[in-house]
């Protein structure tokens, strides 16, 4: 399942506040689709994981990738629910 481009950005304007370079379009659609009950891909989660550790910028150095990633989820889905963003599921 391929996800929109427009949740794809908005996702990377995250996670260009802790990484030195965002996610590849491909790296988040597998992300993504590793939630998807039709498609599990437990690899997408752990790719996404080294993806980040490996680009993490030097004053992020001592998080976790898993708490990084897990900071962008809840910053996107709080802005969602506060409707400061659209939900990319009702577009």
């Amino acid at each position: 399942m391929k996800v929109k481009k427009d949740k794809i950005e908005t996702y990377n304007s995250i996670f260009e506040l802790f990484l030195n370079k965002v996610p590849s379009e491909e790296l988040l659609n597998r992300y993504f689709n590793y939630f998807s009950e039709d498609n599990y891909d437990d690899e997408g989660s752990e790719a996404l994981q080294n993806f980040v550790s490996d680009n993490l910028k030097k004053e992020f150095l001592w998080c976790s990738s898993i708490g990084i990633m897990e900071s962008v989820i809840h910053i996107v889905n709080e802005a969602i629910s506060n409707g400061n963003i659209e939900n990319f599921n009702e577009k």
